[in-house]
């Protein structure tokens, strides 16, 4: 996958992310065809003194068994003065950010919070999209019905969106605002997706990763 590898747990690269899912299918179904091994992908964010910290996660579980999920990721660190000027980069391609050039850039506080959580968005959609076109023909698997909207998904990942279903009793969830907007566009796309409390992806991965 380009520059930016994805890792496991413990720091190896994955020069190639689409053969080390197709793997570990291949070893879940060596002994046994049931398995149904679900693919999710999630992002959580942190904000630094100077930077923007994104995790995107992609969870291996295998629905059939149900013996604990399989899990890699990556970090990308986008200067906050990039995001305050509205700019965003793909994933892969962050790297060529000049972090020194986005120091002094201002944006109203709720603004950047709305904008740093549709860049979590933004990444799962390309990261979704990116992992449908290189599976398709390769692995197939029927999703359920979206409880959201009752839609049909096709496409093969499942989306874990960390954005808040309720607004909160002092309507303080940010990601409320973004919700539906969300949760629509990713339907839209074909996508199977869930939101809090069910997207682990993001909420338990990426939320551990954003802070080791």
């Amino acid at each position: 996958m380009k520059k930016n590898y994805f890792k496991k747990f413990g720091g190896e690269q994955i020069e190639d992310v689409v053969e080390h899912i197709l793997e570990y299918i291949k070893y879940q179904s060596k002994d046994n065809p049931n398995s149904n091994v679900q693919i999710c992908i999630g992002c959580d964010s942190q904000s630094k003194s100077r930077s923007i910290i994104y995790a995107l996660t992609i969870v291996l579980y295998d629905d059939y068994k149900h013996k604990g999920a399989h899990y890699i990721f990556k970090r990308v660190t986008i200067p906050k003065g990039y995001l305050k000027k509205n700019k965003r980069t793909s994933q892969w391609e962050f790297d060529k950010i000049e972090h020194s050039n986005y120091e002094n850039f201002n944006m109203p506080l709720n603004d950047f919070i709305i904008t740093k959580l549709w860049n979590e968005v933004e990444y799962l959609m390309e990261l979704g999209l990116w992992l449908d076109e290189k599976l398709t023909d390769k692995y197939k698997i029927e999703h359920d019905k979206n409880e959201y909207d009752g839609s049909k998904p096709y496409r093969i990942p499942i989306i874990h969106l960390d954005f808040n279903p309720d607004e909160g009793s002092t309507k303080q969830n940010k990601s409320n605002k973004l919700y539906n907007s969300a949760m629509g566009m990713f339907c839209g796309m074909g996508f199977k997706v869930v939101g809090k409390p069910n997207a682990y992806a993001s909420s338990s991965a990426g939320d551990l990763l954003c802070k080791n």
